[in-house]
């Protein structure tokens, strides 16, 4: 059978790639000029409240899925259509049951929590049914009206009115119109789709106790990678101000970039492939021939962030941000690892690997605990940023190994096959 790499190289995946990527060049641009508007107009504090929200909304989207979407690409027919329907028509009702919720405990931005945590779910159920369908283009086409509706927004703000510069102004449009976008995205993601039908909830129910691993160790999984990245942004706050969380939050937007913009579609479509892969006895060849690749461009990415991002963000944003150069150049190594590794994770999710996947995880989690910790013993945020660039590297080396020995173990299966 013809190894997975040959697959890779064949112009149908780099085809896929690159639908999946050019589309969502244009909305990381986009996106970051998005950064640049809102640091510039509004107060770096402002900007820290507004990241702040963000990151609890990101939190909380895992949980609502409960992380059955990951199975969407490559789950039975009749397994998906019980999940997905179940899932389009209960995220709405659970967005209300939240705003009530919040309401009644008086929790600020009552009705921006659950309108912007719907548009969080609705875009990862997107991206799972596109992903199974092999529509890769119609994921950053989505993700491009995202990002332009906020550029419209601020436009239209800092052009048409002359209200106060604060982050009120930022997260209840945005919330809102996340919210009406990525609905209508699932909904023409799923035009055409035979099968749909909630009154059938037995099966769903049925399907959702036989995948009960997803809950148990792939949400809480995804989760723990999600608390990673936000949980920082939430801590420095509370500890040294919103400013630190403006610092550190602008760096994650930023830098996280290349890994959408590159490592991110070559691992939705490596896990499409992977998916739908015949056994082959060359894939621990082909898996290495893609880390070779993946490897280089880490370095790259890597070596432009350590030397260029803090220029770049003092010349667009403003000299206030130079602590955000700072903070970048420190946590680059972990940026360069990432890129490699990160698309090879898809493996876990492929291989059925739930509960490795879930220790990895809570190894992460732990080490950004530790490391701001440390960091707030001593009163030190930038200690707690070196601490977590250097766990992170190696964490993330220790889980290349693995999937390295799970890829040659699963090879080996295939030649005695």
């Amino acid at each position: 059978m013809r190894g997975i790499y040959q697959r890779i190289s064949r112009s149908a995946f780099i085809g896929r790639v690159f639908g999946l990527t050019s589309a969502t060049v244009v909305a990381q641009a986009i996106g970051m000029l998005n950064l640049v508007i809102i640091g510039k107009a509004f107060p770096v504090e402002e900007f820290g409240l507004y990241q702040i929200f963000i990151s609890y909304c990101l939190i909380a989207a895992p949980v609502v899925l409960l992380g059955y979407h990951l199975l969407f690409p490559h789950i039975a027919q009749k397994e998906y259509l019980a999940l997905v329907s179940l899932a389009v028509y209960a995220l709405p009702g659970v967005s209300i049951a939240l705003a009530g919720i919040l309401l009644l405990s008086g929790v600020g931005y009552a009705l921006a929590y659950p309108a912007y945590i719907l548009g969080l779910t609705s875009v990862m159920l997107a991206e799972m049914i596109n992903i199974r369908s092999g529509r890769f283009r119609l994921i950053a086409v989505m993700k491009l009206f995202v990002q332009l509706y906020l550029t419209i927004w601020l436009a239209m703000f800092l052009t048409s009115t002359d209200l106060p510069h604060t982050s009120a102004y930022l997260i209840f449009p945005h919330a809102l119109g996340f919210a009406v976008i990525a609905q209508a995205f699932v909904l023409y993601s799923l035009r055409g789709q035979k099968g749909l039908d909630l009154r059938n909830w037995r099966a769903s129910v049925e399907v959702m106790w036989a995948r009960r691993k997803n809950p148990f160790f792939v949400m809480p999984a995804n989760l723990m990678n999600i608390l990673t990245y936000n949980l920082p942004i939430i801590l420095l706050e509370r500890y040294w101000g919103p400013a630190w969380s403006a610092y550190y939050s602008v760096v994650v937007r930023f830098c996280f970039a290349p890994i959408a913009l590159l490592a991110d579609p070559i691992g939705k479509v490596y896990q499409n492939y992977l998916a739908n892969a015949a056994p082959s006895p060359r894939l621990k060849t082909n898996f290495l021939k893609l880390s070779g690749v993946l490897l280089s461009g880490g370095l790259v990415i890597g070596a432009l962030i350590y030397f260029f991002f803090g220029a770049f963000i003092v010349l667009f944003i403003g000299p206030e941000w130079t602590v955000s150069g700072e903070i970048a150049q420190i946590l680059s190594p972990m940026f360069a690892v990432m890129f490699f590794v990160a698309p090879l994770t898809v493996t876990f999710f492929v291989f059925d690997r739930q509960f490795e996947l879930f220790v990895n995880q809570l190894a992460y989690l732990i080490i950004v605990l530790l490391a701001l910790a440390v960091g707030i013993y001593q009163d030190s945020p930038m200690l707690a940023m070196m601490l977590f660039s250097v766990l992170s590297v190696l964490r993330y080396l220790a889980i290349y190994a693995y999937v390295g020995r799970l890829t040659s173990v699963r090879a080996r299966q295939e030649e005695s096959d």
